[in-house]
C-alpha cells in the first residue's frame, strides 16, 4: 500500500532506541479505510541520529496511537455475515 503522509514522528522506542514514524490514512481498499495508519520508516539509537536523518520530524517525548478499530466489520459468528460457498454449503470464514 502506498502511504501518504501528513506528518513524520520520532517516538522513543519500547526497547531503546528511537523510531521514526510517518502518519497518514488507510486506503479505500483496506479493511482500515479512512482510519489513521502509523508505518514504520526507520530506527535510530540516537534522538540526534533521528532528527538529522529526518529534519521534519517532530519529537515531543510521547508515544502515540493510532486508535484503530474493526468494529465496522461484520462479526464472524454472527449467521447474517456467512456467504455460501461453491458447493452450496454455509462458509462462516473460519475455514
Amino acid at each position: 500500500m502506498k502511504t501518504k503522509s501528513k506528518e513524520l514522528t520520532i517516538e522513543a522506542g519500547k526497547y531503546g532506541g528511537y523510531t521514526v514514524y510517518a502518519w497518514g490514512t488507510y486506503e479505500r481498499s483496506s479493511v482500515l479505510a479512512g482510519q489513521t495508519k502509523k508505518q514504520f520508516i526507520d530506527n535510530f539509537n540516537e534522538l540526534e541520529e533521528a532528527q538529522e536523518a529526518y529534519p521534519e520530524a517532530t519529537y515531543d517525548g510521547c508515544i502515540r496511537s493510532a486508535h484503530n478499530t474493526f468494529d465496522h466489520l461484520p462479526d464472524p459468528d454472527e449467521p447474517s455475515s456467512w456467504r455460501i460457498d461453491e458447493y452450496g454449503d454455509f462458509d462462516d470464514g473460519r475455514y
